[in-house]
């Protein structure tokens, strides 16, 4: 889902996708640019430093569960550009409730929060605005547990 055609570049190769702004790509990438624009001396620019290729969401979060403004900063913009996409798939497809899987919906309310925040703005029917938006209760394991299970189910022949 493209959110801003003029936007950054993502792994598709496409420009401005969901993914490029909050996937783990786009967030890790969110997070070097503000550790770029805040200076060496800052928490974030010291852990983007010491990780350098192996920086991950994780990393980010702990950060940010701590209390740094500026990582908690790239959660918010990535969950207000979450928001504005689930505020799309609501008006399209009227879903019963919306849940957010892959291992940056681990952050939480650190990216779920500001997603909630934005998602009534967007949805344009009244009944709508206050859908659910949860984390999957299987994090980033969900697509190995439903791919086991299929294969369970295609053995005993079912």
């Amino acid at each position: 889902m493209v959110l801003d055609p003029a936007g950054p570049t993502c792994t598709c190769g496409g420009r401005g996708c969901l993914e490029a702004w909050a996937g783990s790509t786009g967030l890790l990438r969110l997070a070097r640019e503000a550790a770029g624009s805040e200076g060496g001396g800052s928490a974030l620019a010291r852990l983007v430093a010491d990780r350098g290729e192996n920086l991950n969401t994780r990393d980010l979060a702990a950060l940010a569960d701590g209390g740094d403004l500026a990582t908690a900063e790239v959660f918010a913009l990535a969950g207000r550009r979450l928001g504005q996409a689930i505020g799309n798939i609501v008006n399209l497809l009227d879903p019963d409730k919306i849940i957010v899987g892959g291992g940056v919906a681990q952050a939480g309310d650190l990216i779920l929060g500001p997603c909630r925040q934005v998602v009534p703005d967007l949805v344009l029917a009244a009944e709508a605005k206050n859908i659910p938006v949860v984390a999957a209760e299987l994090g980033p394991l969900a697509a190995a547990v439903g791919a086991a299970c299929l294969a369970r189910e295609l053995e005993q022949g079912g």
